[in-house]
Formats: C-alpha cells, structure tokens, sequence
C-alpha cells in the first residue's frame, strides 16, 4: 500500500486481505492496486522526488499521466531529454532539461545517473580507475549532446554545433566527440 498509494492499509483492508484464502490474492491485489488513479499519483510524485531532487522545478504532472498512461521508460526518458512542450503528451517534461540547462556538467552527470544507471561524473577528470569503460570520452561525448542546449527566455533553444573541449589528466587537450555512454560516436554535423 505505502510503494502503491503512498498510504497504509485501512484496518477494513488488512481484514478482508487476511480473510482471503486465494493463493493468487497477492498478485490480485498488486494488479489492482496497479490499475487505481492513485497508483499513477504516488508513483509521479515519488519519481518527481527523485529526478527532480535539489531543483525548484516539478515533473509531477508529467510523470503522473506517464504512469497512468504506462508509457515505457524509454519513451519517459526520450521524452524527458528532448521533449516537445507544444505537444500535450509530452508537456512539462523539458523540465528534466530546463532545470539543469545553464549547468551542462551537472545535467550530463544527472541524465547520466538518473536516466541510463550509470554516474559517470567522476569521469569529468580521469578515466575510471576500477571500471574501462568510463573514461573522460565518455563524460565529455555525452556533455556533447547537452552543450548544445540553451536558454531561450521560457523556452529551450538547440545550436547545431556544440564543441567541448576537454583536457586529459596527461595534460593533453581534446575535442569531444558525440559519445554515448556505451561507446557508440556520432560524427558531428557539418555547420551551414
């Protein structure tokens, strides 16, 4: 009841659960407490809590018809990076974005860690010591895709180029590629 509907049971609840001799009552009540208004509620607002942790601006809403929706979290986190506020389904989700935009390290740290389960951010300075495949490459790639967002009054705006640079721990200066997190590179638009 607490993870569904962010509340206990009622006494009334419990009795009637207790008194059920189903052996499928758990699966049952799981499902239906799954399938109730406040399922998507708690669900926004404890998701809200944690993607939107130490800013001032709220998913709740959003979160709350994607859960009620069951959209899938690939599309949730899709949604949440290059969301269309002109799109009803998707209103308010750029929040995730415009909440982190003037600070491109803390947003490719966050999206990183939040988003993909992977905290690269130690990687904004040296190559992982324990794990290979995070390196400043990866860090500075992801950055890559973020640096090219701006703040446009409300709005958010996108160049077509977004350069980083970034220098290794040997002192040696790079220009970042676009990287995703699991190594796959984009070659870089060519400026018009």
């Amino acid at each position: 009841m607490f993870d569904a509907h962010g509340r206990p049971a009622t006494p009334a609840e419990v009795k009637v659960y207790q008194q059920n001799t189903d052996a499928a009552k758990r699966r049952e009540l799981v499902e239906r407490l799954m399938a109730s208004p406040a399922f998507a509620r708690e669900q926004g607002a404890a998701f809200n809590a944690l993607l939107m942790n130490g800013t001032n601006v709220s998913l709740r809403t959003y979160l709350t018809e994607a859960f009620r929706e069951n959209r899938p979290w690939d599309r949730i986190f899709r949604e949440l990076l290059v969301g269309t506020e002109n799109d009803p389904e998707q209103k308010g989700a750029i929040n995730f974005v415009k909440a982190r935009v003037k600070d491109p390290d803390k947003l490719t740290a966050e999206a990183s860690a939040l988003l993909f389960g992977v905290n690269v951010s130690c990687a904004q300075c040296h190559d992982h010591p324990l794990v290979s495949d995070w390196k400043q490459d990866h860090y500075f790639g992801m950055k890559s895709f973020f640096a090219r967002s701006f703040e446009n009054g409300e709005f958010l705006g996108e160049k077509s180029y977004g350069l980083v640079e970034f220098k290794t721990t040997a002192g040696e200066s790079k220009k970042a590629q676009l990287m995703f997190l699991t190594g796959q590179m984009f070659e870089e638009p060519e400026n018009k």
